[in-house]
């Protein structure tokens, strides 16, 4: 059992606990929050907002000996140390008792889709971001020790939904870094809700300066060898004239090297074909942005379809249905079966899953 305690900004990852005398933002101070909180064994339309001092006795650190107690006040973190030696003045509060518990920095998700659910029902009528999806999918995020998310791809509604909820200290949120709907190359009339097509350099800008406009601080570019040059050109002069940062789809070699000799920091996905590593020149290119790309491969999406091909219906958790009605379970598991039967995406992912650690290395 892990009980995540402090908020890490990718802005700030060597940051670790904050206290009233720091220099960080109140904003940042009010994200820094214990999630358990999320109520692990709680229902979707329980949440309450306590904003009253706590103290967590009984959780364990890595690297120390004994039961520790932290103390967090106004969503700051005052005091950590040993049971039994917390200051006599400490206001009055809640307590939770951690025993089995261990005590992590918030762990940073950098690759997630928070506005959907994968149920035959979502397809079938729209769902409200608001009231259906969103308090399940963010609460879920927390609960899991995440404190701080990147979006992939949303509609700019839900971006903008999104953003404005993670920053309400009352609503069970990880922070939020959002990017909008991606912008795709080689299709210029595509216009769906998560996916929007350029046309020309001056619509390339266009849309990543809307995209800021709205909020975003990422953009996502998907078929980047299929952008044509003076659109991509247009693409990193917006971006940098915004302050976005851009990430790209790089689960092919062709995108991977592609995106890493452009400005794009972070390459998502992982590379789902069967060749078992990544070229020399690749890993050369690789070398020489490690100080300023990172990979997102959501790793953890593909063992979890390599194990659930594998297993019995019945075998999968019930944390995976954490916070989600009763009645919507039944059909979530439904259609995780005919996802596994009929998605391409999901099939090359588990025949290549073998590649994945030395690619990842």
């Amino acid at each position: 059992m892990t009980l995540s305690i402090l908020s890490m900004l990718t802005e700030q990852p060597s940051a670790a606990v904050e206290t009233p005398n720091s220099s960080a933002s109140n904003e940042h101070q009010k994200a820094i929050f214990a999630t358990s909180f999320a109520g692990a064994n709680a229902s979707a339309d329980d949440w309450a907002c306590d904003q009253t001092p706590l103290l967590i006795e009984n959780v364990r650190f890595l690297e120390q000996e004994g039961a520790q107690s932290i103390f967090i006040n106004d969503g700051v973190i005052e005091w950590i140390g040993a049971v039994g030696a917390e200051p006599e003045n400490l206001p009055s509060g809640r307590t939770i008792d951690g025993s089995g518990a261990t005590a992590l920095p918030g762990l940073i998700d950098s690759h997630t889709h928070f506005d959907a659910l994968p149920a035959a029902k979502h397809r079938q009528r729209a769902m409200d971001a608001q009231t259906e999806i969103f308090p399940i999918t963010l609460r879920q995020t927390l609960a899991s020790g995440v404190t701080t998310a990147r979006a992939h791809l949303s509609a700019l509604p839900d971006m903008m939904l999104m953003k404005e909820l993670s920053a309400d200290s009352c609503f069970p949120s990880p922070r939020i870094h959002v990017s909008g709907p991606g912008l795709l190359g080689g299709a210029p009339d595509a216009n769906s809700r998560l996916m929007r097509g350029v046309n020309g350099p001056e619509d390339a800008a266009a849309k990543v300066k809307e995209l800021a406009i709205n909020g975003a601080s990422w953009a996502a570019l998907h078929g980047i060898t299929r952008f044509s040059e003076e659109e991509l050109r247009a693409i990193f002069a917006s971006a940098r004239k915004a302050n976005i940062k851009l990430m790209a789809d790089t689960d092919s070699f062709e995108s991977l090297a592609a995106a890493i000799n452009t400005p794009v920091v972070s390459g998502e996905y992982i590379n789902r074909s069967p060749e078992p590593d990544y070229s020399e020149s690749i890993l050369q290119s690789l070398e020489t942005r490690t100080a300023d790309y990172y990979v997102a491969p959501p790793l953890g999406y593909y063992a979890r379809s390599r194990d659930f091909a594998a297993a019995d219906d019945a075998a999968l958790e019930d944390e995976l249905f954490l916070f989600i009605p009763d009645g919507l379970v039944a059909e979530m598991r439904e259609t995780f079966t005919a996802n596994f039967e009929e998605d391409e995406y999901i099939a090359r992912a588990i025949e290549a899953f073998p590649t994945f650690r030395r690619k990842f290395e």
